[in-house]
């Protein structure tokens, strides 16, 4: 097969410098026997001529779409990966583009940018009755100490864009919470999200990573140190996890549900049951890797095989 990793960094790198996950993704497909490239979304072009009567179908065989300044010719499968810092929806344009002209893309249903938007993923979560922390979205900063008097203190504090923890914050009271919130409001005037603290989790989440309709690998993610945060890239202390079968089937349902292929959905154990914190479409793994001896990039290149099959 010929597979396309998407990739939506801004900086065009060499294949060498991309992310650990695309470099491993790359490497296990071409040792399977596959051609497999980097593509960068920067590099694309696209042209959406209406002059042309009928417009050519695919647009990709009339040169519609470019990569590089050439056609970007066939694959049998393009992977979404990681990389969306800004507002996601910049950059579903890409993905629908590609669906639209015939390419089967791999994790870019309409919720793929929902995965990246707090704020909709807690409505979409709500919707989908997947159980969740209690949230109050609060859009504007003197509201704020009411939703938190009805969560009760701590709460957490997240921003609608944030990733590795960063636009996580607690407060424990009115004095701490009301200048985050009113900092966040002069930063970017998005609306906040408040949600309860899960005391008994003791600053410890899960992460499952679903490939298909399968867990594939889970982690326990431990904070260290005074930070509550227990994301990888806050120093958190990964290990491998045992999941129940409730866990289990809440992961897959909250990734069946965002309609994704592949997922990391976060969860946190509470004294009413395991409750989801995130859905990610482009989930990371190499503290995945690293802590439980697991080759995720492996079971995705498995289920790509099968995909093309179809």
């Amino acid at each position: 097969m010929k597979i396309g990793i998407l990739v939506f960094t801004k900086k065009i790198k060499p294949e060498s410098e991309t992310t650990y996950e695309s470099q491993r993704i790359l490497k296990v497909a071409r040792n399977r026997g596959h051609q497999a490239e980097i593509l960068f979304e920067p590099l694309f072009t696209f042209d959406f001529d209406s002059t042309q009567n009928p417009p050519p179908v695919p647009p990709s065989k009339g040169g519609r779409i470019n990569y590089n300044d050439k056609p970007l010719g066939d694959f049998d499968l393009i992977l979404t990966r990681g990389g969306i810092s800004e507002e996601p929806s910049l950059h579903t344009v890409t993905t629908d583009t590609l669906k639209n002209a015939g390419y089967h893309v791999i994790n870019a249903a309409p919720t793929f940018s929902v995965s990246r938007n707090k704020l909709a993923q807690t409505m979409l979560l709500n919707q989908k009755q997947i159980p969740q922390p209690r949230s109050i979205i609060v859009r504007h900063p003197n509201n704020a100490a009411a939703a938190a008097e009805q969560l009760s203190y701590p709460v957490i504090i997240k921003v609608a864009f944030g990733t590795h923890g960063k636009g996580v914050f607690i407060a424990k009271d009115l004095e701490t919470l009301q200048p985050i919130v009113d900092y966040l409001n002069i930063r970017d005037r998005n609306p906040v999200i408040l949600q309860e603290f899960i005391a008994e989790a003791d600053k410890t989440d899960l992460r499952v990573y679903v490939v298909g309709d399968q867990v594939v690998a889970a982690m326990e993610r431990k904070a260290t140190g005074n930070d509550f945060r227990s994301n990888a890239h806050q120093g958190a202390e990964c290990t491998l996890a045992d999941l129940t079968s409730e866990e289990q089937r809440i992961a897959l349902d909250a990734a069946r549900d965002f309609d994704l292929d592949i997922a990391g959905v976060d969860l946190i154990r509470s004294d009413r049951g395991p409750l989801v914190l995130e859905v990610n479409a482009c989930p990371g793994f190499e503290s995945l890797e690293k802590a439980t001896s697991i080759d995720v990039a492996s079971a995705i290149i498995e289920y790509l095989e099968a995909e093309g099959r179809k």
